[in-house]
């Protein structure tokens, strides 16, 4: 489901304006979506996340030590806090150095969601005849800094609602939900005409 070395591109980047690249595969089309890079972020996080070191050390090597209880207790809990703050930086720093999403569109009418960072990958199946109110979401409400969160498309399935496009700008968005839109018409059912959706206020 890659898309081959050899296959052009549906939608170049330089088509929308974006890092993004759509391919035509042999059996589908493909959709690879890195993760937005801020250069000043990453720097920004990494010298957080150095002080964050400094700080785990000097927690740790005080319980080492030997302290009393109440300052042991808080101490815990404090570290714990500190840990879980500490790894999700470490994500983030991860996910815009290495994450990205990959779509495909197989011809056999089954959307492929995969995102992740480096060989750390999440895979979702989506029947497209099942796939209604296709639309596209606020970026106020969608996510992709600090990893796979709420994306730029969203759309109903069996009553759930899903999203995909992991920090797309607009116009990316809207190129990839034209695609989508099209690769889900071709398999709704003839008295089910498909339901596209308004954009999310």
């Amino acid at each position: 489901m890659v898309a081959a070395p050899d296959t052009e591109p549906v939608i170049s980047p330089a088509a929308v304006g974006s890092r993004i690249l759509i391919r035509r595969t042999g059996d589908g089309t493909g959709i690879y979506n890195p993760a937005r890079r801020s250069l000043p972020m990453i720097l920004f996080l990494l010298v957080w996340l150095a002080g964050w070191g400094a700080g785990e050390y000097f927690v740790l090597a005080t319980i080492a030590e030997g302290a009393p209880l109440p300052v042991f207790l808080f101490l815990a809990l404090w570290l714990v806090a500190w840990t879980v703050g500490g790894l999700t930086v470490a994500a983030g720093i991860a996910w815009q150095v290495a994450g990205s999403e990959r779509l495909f569109l197989l011809d056999d009418g089954v959307l492929v969601a995969q995102s992740g960072i480096g060989p750390l990958q999440r895979r979702r199946l989506y029947e497209a005849a099942r796939i209604t109110g296709l639309r596209l979401v606020d970026r106020r409400r969608a996510g992709g800094v600090y990893g796979p969160t709420a994306g730029r498309i969203g759309f109903t399935l069996d009553g759930s609602d899903h999203t995909v496009g992991i920090g797309l700008e607009d116009r990316e968005a809207e190129a990839v939900l034209v695609l989508l839109q099209e690769f889900v018409a071709r398999f709704a059912a003839p008295d089910e005409p498909l339901a596209a959706g308004a954009a999310d206020g």
